[in-house]
This record gives C-alpha cells, structure tokens and sequence, in this order.
C-alpha cells in the first residue's frame, strides 16, 4: 500500500502494473567452468512491479521477485569440482528500485514508441538460504556452519540478507493502447559470497565435528560420498574449498507484461487514452 501511494504522488505520470515469468541462473563456486554445463544451473521465478515515468526517456520502478538459484558440483566435467561434491539450492527474494532510460525507440503504425530499447540499474535488497540433500533429508545450511562458522577463531555465521546491484536491459513492444511485452535480461552483482554456502577454506573434519556437530561436518566436506566410501575424507583446515576472492553473481532473463493503469499519477483511473486501439503491424 505504501508503495502505490508513492507512486500515485507522481501526479501527471504514466503508470505501469506488470508481472513476468522467467529464469534466474546462478554464477559462482559452484559453477561448471564450461558456460554451456552452466546453463543446468537454471531454475525458474518470477516478478511482480510498478513503472513510473519520469521523463520521456527515464522510468522508476518498483520491483519484486521471487526464485530460486541452484549449482551442484555433479554436473561439471571438472575432476576436481565433482570430487568436491558440493552442491545447494536457494529461493530468493528481492526487492529493488530500478531506473530505467531508454536509447533508442521506434514509432510503429497507430502507436507512438511502438519499439524502444532501454538500459537499467539500481539497488536491491535479497534474502537468501542455501539448503542441501543429505541422507534423504533437507538442511539449512547457514545454521551449520560448514567453513567453521561460529567456532572460535573463525568468524560469525553469514548474513542471510544481502545487498545487490543489478544491471542489463530490455526491450518493450507495444501490443495494444494500454499491453506491453517486455522481455528483459538483467544480471545481479552481490555484495555476498555466501549464495552457495561456499566461500573459503575446509575445517578439518574432527575439528569441525566437535566444534558444530556431525551434520556440519558431513556437509562441510562431501568428498567421501563421491569417492563411494564410508569413512569421510581427512581435509587439513585451510585446503582451499572455494574462492574467497570474488563475490556471487546470478543473471535474471524474463518474459514480462504490463499494463497502463494510469496516464495522469491516479492508480487506476482511466484518464485519456495516448494510444490508437489498432493492434500493431510489422
């Protein structure tokens, strides 16, 4: 509610409703070297949000979205990732306030700015919660601590709220007066390394079961399992278990529609009608 009464203060301002369905594909440790072994790596999600124009060239938009992020060492080809044989899945929620400037647009029969390009950036805020399978069950895993969080010497547990800046484009094309298709690509830059729950170093096995229990010790290091052995693997605390070095980054390409509810900044009035009706011909 707080959000449509600050966009329907922008009085004398066209306003968009629109909602999308789309992929999100995650990019980090757990990534196969191999872009195309990458593409397994994609799962759904979608978004709901609110545009405003500011200019004739600048929009603000309100933006929501929700899905789910995924990478598993078992589908690189890389000897060394499928040994290590980590592997998470995450929903994700953000919430980001997106400008929007458009380059370049073309005027179609019966409609102005049938076509146009745009450029977007802006702020997000996400929530995040990387779980596995083990043993035919479910774990969270930030409340384990798999690197050795929350034992003493090392550091706290991880935020599960993080900051992103998200960049890319799209395209809109004008189906009727008030109906837009509005395919876009847009990446997401974190200020986390966490999506995945991988980052650093491995914990010694003993070192890590005394210190946060069998579970985060089972999962801190999965190699045994790859291996076809009962006995865990002894990893010396230290061993390189992931790359602290470069933070997580996951791409988001949807398919959205929206909706002029407004030409004068009232939500839901009609107002005049900028648009021929005639759907447009190519």
């Amino acid at each position: 509610m707080l959000l449509i009464a600050s966009v329907d203060n922008l009085q004398g301002q066209q306003v968009e409703g629109g909602a999308g369905l789309g992929i999100l594909l995650y990019w980090g440790d757990l990534t196969p070297k191999d872009p195309v072994e990458g593409l397994s790596n994609a799962r759904g999600g979608g978004q709901f949000f609110l545009r405003s124009e500011i200019s004739s060239k600048v929009d603000i938009r309100f933006n929501l979205m929700i899905g789910k992020l995924n990478g598993d060492d078992r589908k690189s080809s890389n000897p060394s990732m499928m040994q290590r044989n980590l592997r998470f899945h995450s929903w994700i929620t953000e919430l980001s306030i997106l400008g929007e400037y458009t380059f370049l647009s073309f005027d179609l029969p019966e409609y102005q700015d049938g076509l146009s390009f745009y450029l977007t950036t802006g702020v997000s805020a996400l929530y995040f919660n990387p779980k596995t399978d083990y043993q035919g069950n479910t774990y969270a895993l930030q409340p384990l601590g798999t690197e050795g969080q929350g034992m003493e010497g090392f550091p706290d547990k991880y935020n599960r709220i993080s900051m992103a800046l998200p960049f890319g484009g799209g395209m809109k094309i004008r189906l009727t007066e008030r109906l837009t298709l509005n395919p876009e690509i847009i990446g997401r830059v974190t200020f986390t390394d966490y999506l995945d729950d991988v980052s650093g170093s491995y914990v010694n096995y003993t070192e890590l079961l005394n210190g946060n229990g069998e579970i985060a010790a089972a999962l801190g290091n999965r190699q045994g399992e790859f291996l076809g052995q009962s006995e865990p693997v002894i990893t010396a605390t230290g061993a390189v278990r992931g790359g602290p070095n470069s933070d997580d980054f996951y791409w988001v390409g949807m398919i959205n529609f929206t909706y002029l509810l407004s030409e004068d900044g009232s939500i839901f009035s009609r107002g005049k009608k900028k648009y021929n009706s005639d759907c447009p011909t190519f």
